[in-house]
């Protein structure tokens, strides 16, 4: 499986987790995996159900912040140990 997919995959289960919250999943930047607090114009916390999914694939956060223009909460996520990256080159 390729980095890629493996991303895609994670996303995939975090955003099952999530959506349970009202929250929403994705990438962006340099994280693998980005949590944001709420969707659309609601603001939520980033549930802890969120952070153990992520431990239990092992990913780390790596960076929180609040939105700016929405003032959601967002914690970006990196692997502990990165897939092999056989798609890069």
């Amino acid at each position: 499986m390729s980095y890629a997919e493996q991303v895609d995959e994670t996303i995939a289960a975090l955003r099952e987790v999530a959506g349970e919250h009202d929250c929403e999943v994705g990438r962006s930047g340099s994280y693998d995996v980005i949590v944001v607090g709420g969707t659309g114009e609601r603001v939520a916390p980033v549930p802890t159900a969120v952070f153990r999914a992520a431990r239990e694939r092992d990913l780390q956060a790596a960076g929180a912040h609040v939105d700016d223009p929405t003032g959601r909460p967002q914690v970006g996520f990196d692997f502990v140990e990165p897939p092999e990256r056989g798609d890069e080159g």
